[in-house]
């Protein structure tokens, strides 16, 4: 056995072994700070190049130690550390990825062993067996915890960041149109909680979450004004709780027609009523509550929509669908694209704008329709 010392003092160095077959190998041998590791090359100068970068990295403060650390520990810490700063919803969705998409197939392997080619097939496994966008969520918290360790020096490079996760599918947006708007109105006209939800809904767009956490001192009725302050989410435990502040963690505040002040005043008349007749009241504040003072559950928001659905003969759509039927029915009426931004809370008008594609060519044939107009008067006059 040769011993070659060819490469600088502290890296390591390379012996020279007979492999099974006969030919020399060159086994690399260093410290990674913890114990020595060794990997064997065909070549001398691969072997010295693979020392020479592993102690250049060491000098410029990064360390390369080999880990035994595997996928799940990984990830677990990388939750753990993201509790200060995440929501609590975040934390279950991302412990939720953790436990059903990523151990199963990636939990016990060492992090040093995950390759780009290991993650795609991964990836290209999951697809096959759960949606696009479960998909590519597994894959972002998976490339979160990966960047973490490139950053503490566990791994050199992030293993997911040249995968791809499969495109995830626009789905058209289904919204009411204005005679089916008319309609479910009209069946919840004598329904006082009913009519004021579908009101607020359908004429401020803000999101089931922020309607259910919509509290009484969010709404300024002299004004005609209501502040989306909060939205509704979970704890760890996947328990719905009233949160802190909504989706985006901006506050917005929406201008309210006459009709919905009126209605939210008959329910605060009404709710005051079932107050004084209940035997037990949980003091919230909310503006809709289950029957005790207490948040709407989510399932129950969903039954009450369907029967209502049935009960107008009118398309079943999604709860969230009120929020694109209410921007839809804005643009259709030409109401400013930064304006309609405003409502929705989006952080720019092009956000709007493509979410909201859909309404672009109405939006176009009128705009034409009123540019042929103009055209044919000027030829009338000529």
């Amino acid at each position: 056995m040769v011993t070659h010392r060819t490469v600088k003092r502290g890296d390591g160095f390379i012996t020279e072994r007979v492999r099974k077959d006969g030919t020399i190998g060159y086994q690399a041998r260093w410290h990674d700070g913890a114990r020595w590791r060794a990997k064997t090359f065909s070549s001398l100068d691969d072997a010295e190049d693979h020392l020479r970068t592993i102690g250049r990295k060491r000098r410029a403060g990064h360390s390369v130690a080999v880990s035994d650390l595997r996928v799940r520990e990984l990830v677990e810490g990388y939750i753990d550390r993201g509790r200060r700063r995440w929501s609590t919803n975040t934390v279950a969705t991302y412990s939720l990825l953790l436990r059903q998409q990523i151990v199963p197939s990636l939990g016990s392997v060492r992090i040093v062993d995950l390759t780009p080619v290991r993650v795609q097939r991964w990836i290209d496994a999951l697809a096959g067996e759960v949606s696009a966008a479960v998909v590519e969520n597994a894959r972002t918290v998976l490339s979160g915890a990966c960047r973490e360790a490139v950053r503490l020096g566990l791994i050199p490079a992030n293993p997911v960041a040249d995968t791809r996760a499969p495109a995830r599918p626009r789905a058209a947006k289904v919204t009411w149109t204005a005679d089916e708007i008319e309609r479910v109105l009209d069946t919840v006209a004598n329904n006082v909680r009913q009519h004021a939800f579908y009101l607020v809904a359908l004429t401020t767009a803000i999101r089931p979450g922020e309607l259910r956490a919509l509290q009484w001192g969010d709404i300024d009725f002299d004004a005609g004004v209501m502040q989306v302050r909060r939205t509704m989410t979970r704890t760890e435990e996947y328990r719905h709780i009233v949160g802190e502040t909504t989706k985006t963690s901006r506050t917005r505040a929406i201008a309210l027609p006459a009709e919905t002040v009126t209605a939210l005043r008959r329910l605060r008349i009404d709710q005051r009523e079932r107050r004084l007749a209940a035997t037990a009241w949980n003091d919230r504040d909310l503006v809709f509550d289950r029957g005790d003072g207490n948040p709407l559950a989510q399932q129950s928001v969903a039954t009450m929509h369907r029967r209502i659905c049935e009960a107008a003969e009118v398309r079943r759509i999604r709860l969230h669908d009120l929020r694109h039927t209410a921007a839809t029915q804005m643009l259709r009426a030409n109401v400013h694209p930064k304006v309609v931004a405003d409502v929705l809370g989006h952080s720019s008008v092009t956000t709007t704008l493509d979410i909201y594609s859909h309404v672009d060519v109405s939006m176009q044939r009128s705009a034409i329709e009123t540019l042929a107009d103009t055209i044919v008067r000027r030829r009338s006059r000529a």
